[in-house]
């Protein structure tokens, strides 16, 4: 099944990021113990996110997350200088229509059958892998191992990611919720935020490529957050 955002709005202004989750699954390994488990991380700095969806011509369906900040920390530091890159490519195709009768209403849905489900992050030991010029326009270009899902694989991928800054821009705080299979992201953050367009490509063991201009759904931002917390609870 696709991954659900919810957002919620607190404050002056609100945008949405990804950020959070970034930070959340570069600097630390969640457990894999059933029981209920939470782990609080926090982040700062500049940063730059995007969320992207596209249907290609073959049915396969793709959807790209890729987020990178300058400044990340764990919960023993408020503050840091690593930096760090996410990306999850998702990709899947849609399977058959199941209509069931309930109440008298005749409800219908489609089974999605996973293709690939990549997930990965990098610590970025270069300075010129991710530059962010104030909110007017970032950049990320780094090499990338991860983990698919679907092929029980590893997966070596090359990100070239570029974001361009458009509108105004807004300060305030962002809150959202994020839901990834078992893990559930809840984040809260105060900053200044940029509506931005992104042009991805991404080559290697997974080759695909996406943009704000051709993209069914795109969200893209600059942003640089003065304070940010996310809870992991799986």
């Amino acid at each position: 099944m696709k991954q659900n955002l919810s957002v919620r709005s607190a404050g002056k202004v609100v945008a949405v990021t990804l950020a959070a989750l970034v930070v959340a699954t570069s600097l630390i390994s969640l457990p894999a113990a059933s029981a209920v488990q939470t782990t609080t991380i926090r982040w700062k700095g500049s940063s730059a996110d995007a969320y992207l969806s596209s249907s290609q011509a073959d049915g396969v369906h793709t959807d790209i997350y890729i987020f990178a900040t300058d400044s990340a920390s764990n919960q023993k530091s408020a503050r840091s200088d690593q930096s760090v890159a996410y990306v999850n490519v998702y990709q899947y195709t849609q399977g058959n229509q199941t209509c069931q009768v309930i109440d008298g209403q005749q409800y219908c849905w489609y089974d999605y059958i996973p293709v690939l489900s990549f997930s990965g992050y990098a610590t970025l030991n270069s300075a010129q892998a991710f530059q962010s010029s104030r909110l007017n326009s970032a950049s990320l270009q780094t090499v990338m191992t991860g983990f698919d899902a679907v092929s029980n694989s590893t997966k070596t991928i090359v990100i070239d990611a570029t974001w361009t800054g458009v509108g105004n821009t807004t300060s305030g705080n962002s809150v959202y919720n994020y839901r990834s299979g078992s893990y559930i992201f809840s984040s809260q953050s105060v900053g200044s935020y940029r509506q931005a367009n992104v042009a991805i490509s991404i080559s290697g063991d997974i080759v695909t490529t996406a943009d704000s201009g051709t993209a069914s759904y795109s969200y893209a931002s600059v942003s640089n957050v003065n304070s940010g917390s996310v809870n992991i609870t799986k």
